[in-house]
Parts: C-alpha cells; sequence; structure tokens
C-alpha cells in the first residue's frame, strides 16, 4: 500500500541503492518530478539530481531511452508498450505518496510517455511538455508549485497541454 507508513522512505531508499538517487533522503520529498524517456523500449531510471529550496524538497529521477539491440524488428514492436510499465508503475506509485510531475519534450506529448500518461481517463500526475525549450525548465518549476496546491494538469506546448504554464491560458 503506498500510503502505509514507511512506503515513501521505501521508495526513496530504494532510488537511492539503485544509484538513481543523490542527496539527503532523510526528510520526506514533498514532490517527485520525472523527466519523461525519449523514444520507445525504455525500462531504465538514470542521470539523477536532488534539488532543494528552503523547505519545499524534490527529487528528481530522469529515465533514459535504452537503444534497443533486437536483431529483427518484430521482436521490437512485439514489445512496445511493455517496456515502458515499469515506469508507468513507478510514476503511479509515486503519486500516491506526493504530488509527482513528470515532464518532457513535445514530441513525447504528442505520441510517447507524456501522451500515454495524458491518455489516461483520470491523470493522477502533472505533466509538462516543452522541456527542452528555454521555457520547459521553469514551466516544470511552476507545475511543481501548482502540483503541491492543485489537481493533475497538463502544461506545456502540445495540443494536449490544458494551458502552457499554471495559471495561464491554453
Amino acid at each position: 500500500d503506498a500510503g502505509a507508513p514507511g512506503t515513501a522512505e521505501k521508495i526513496l531508499r530504494a532510488f537511492k541503492d539503485a544509484g538513481k538517487l543523490s542527496g539527503d533522503i532523510s526528510a520526506g520529498a514533498e514532490a517527485f518530478v520525472f523527466l519523461a524517456p525519449e523514444g520507445e523500449g525504455f525500462t531504465s531510471l538514470a542521470d539523477r539530481s536532488d534539488t532543494s529550496s528552503g523547505d519545499n524538497q524534490a527529487h528528481t529521477a530522469r529515465a533514459d531511452t535504452q537503444q534497443s539491440s533486437a536483431k529483427d524488428n518484430s521482436s521490437a514492436e512485439e514489445n512496445e508498450g511493455v517496456a515502458e510499465q515499469p515506469l508507468v508503475d513507478l510514476v503511479h506509485r509515486a503519486s500516491q505518496v506526493s504530488p509527482t510531475v513528470v515532464s518532457g519534450s513535445i514530441a513525447s506529448a504528442r505520441d510517447g510517455f507524456i501522451h500515454r500518461l495524458r491518455a489516461e481517463e483520470k491523470p493522477s500526475v502533472t505533466t509538462v511538455d516543452g522541456l527542452s525549450l528555454s521555457a520547459g525548465p521553469v514551466i516544470t518549476a511552476l507545475a511543481v508549485e501548482q502540483a503541491l496546491a492543485g489537481e493533475p494538469t497538463a502544461f506545456g506546448f502540445a495540443d494536449s497541454a490544458e494551458a502552457i504554464v499554471p495559471g495561464g491560458e491554453e
């Protein structure tokens, strides 16, 4: 149960033990931020960082693309959607513990990981597209603040975004 005492600590410890999270994890995270992978066939998390600002603390895990070494295209097609399921499950589990933001590219919002999250009947995470643009990291930071205060929302530049920035209009 994600709401059980100690679950947040277990999730953070698992990230740290796997080398996917750095910094002090003795204090609970107020929010999780995941950087959406590019492409298909991803299953790993990498390039971790920990950011703090006053009492607000967000642990960031970056999900990177794994290059498929399949010798024929049919095995890659058979695995499409299956390889990303562990990351989808992780994001959902994190969202049960703390507000969660997934940020990535506009392409990811069109047909990638962010698209998959936004297509859910009742999204449980805030999403941001446009991370590769200069405004992307700023929108992500504002989205974390909004996620702490409200319901999951889709921000960015893709057609599936509800608004460009928190507090802005579409």
